[in-house]
């Protein structure tokens, strides 16, 4: 899969929902992301400041990911989720979102991405640091009471010969 581009869709509602709800009844996704429901989908396909995507190899569904998007009021993209079909793990199918995400979404603008991980998630934070990522360090009063890290990484606009 590393050397395989992924195709990318904006989420299809209903039909890309029927296929990720499925991946729920991994006990470490559900965990993590969960629960996904009619609630979820019902926020992520009316949030007018929101995407959400899927990824596709060989026309199978193998990753899904979602983008708060940029803009003069909040000048940088926030990465909301990424999951890859359980049983695709360890493919390279997450650096392969992130690198479709860069491409997909770039502007000469908004060449900042953002993102935050809880910190009962290590693997999510190692999968971020070994893409080039930096863990953004908070205040001490900050860092008591959140759940969360906070990561960046800049990414300059792609030339068109790239």
């Amino acid at each position: 899969m590393k050397d395989e581009s992924l195709e990318i869709r904006e989420f299809n509602g209903a039909a890309d929902f029927q296929i990720y709800s499925q991946w729920f009844e991994d006990e470490d996704l559900n965990r993590q992301l969960g629960p996904l429901d009619q609630e979820w989908l019902d926020c992520v396909m009316s949030e007018s400041t929101h995407q959400q995507y899927s990824f596709w190899n060989d026309g199978q569904m193998v990753a899904v990911a979602g983008v708060e998007k940029a803009s003069r009021e909040h000048p940088f993209w926030f990465i909301t989720d990424v999951a890859v079909k359980p049983l695709l793990r360890g493919r390279g199918i997450g650096s392969g979102v992130l690198a479709s995400l860069y491409q997909h979404l770039a502007h000469p603008d908004y060449q900042e991405f953002r993102c935050g991980v809880m910190i009962s998630n290590p693997l999510a934070a190692r999968f971020l640091e070994k893409n080039g990522w930096t863990k953004v360090e908070a205040s001490a009063r900050d860092s008591e009471k959140s759940l969360m890290s906070d990561y960046r990484i800049i990414v300059y606009p792609l030339r068109e010969d790239d």
